[in-house]
């Protein structure tokens, strides 16, 4: 599975690329086969990223990743079950996609929010459990 990292700051205190990198690091047996960084314009937030990839091995499917216009940034580990249904929703929607699978958790959060019933992940599935 992913290696996911990341830091939240509420004191003003702004998030450090360093540290994220050096959290990502330590996460690097979680996934060989990219890393990737995110920290936001106002340094309030930070998200580190180790993938392995399984689904979508492109390029294309590397993260921290964001929907079209940036506003919403995701690190995920997990697999969406109903990503080929979600992603032709968002299409007709108007959103547009570059990989595969991952884009369609950002698109989802920006159309919908994570208080909607319209992410069928492992979580949800296993545990029938649902994102409130």
């Amino acid at each position: 599975m992913c290696g996911i990292c990341g830091e939240l700051t509420f004191d003003g205190a702004p998030v450090r690329a360093e540290t994220i990198v050096s959290m990502r690091d330590r996460l690097e047996h979680r996934g060989p086969d990219d890393r990737g960084v995110f920290v936001s314009d106002d340094r309030r937030a930070g998200l580190g990223f180790r993938r392995l990839a399984i689904i979508d091995v492109s390029p294309l499917g590397n993260q921290p990743m964001a929907n079209e216009d940036g506003t919403v940034r995701v690190a995920f580990n997990g697999e969406i079950y109903n990503f080929q249904e979600l992603r032709s929703r968002l299409i007709a929607n108007g959103h547009r996609f570059i990989a595969e699978v991952v884009e369609a958790f950002p698109g989802a959060v920006d159309s919908v929010g994570l208080h909607k019933p319209s992410l069928e992940d492992v979580f949800v599935r296993e545990t029938g459990a649902s994102i409130e």
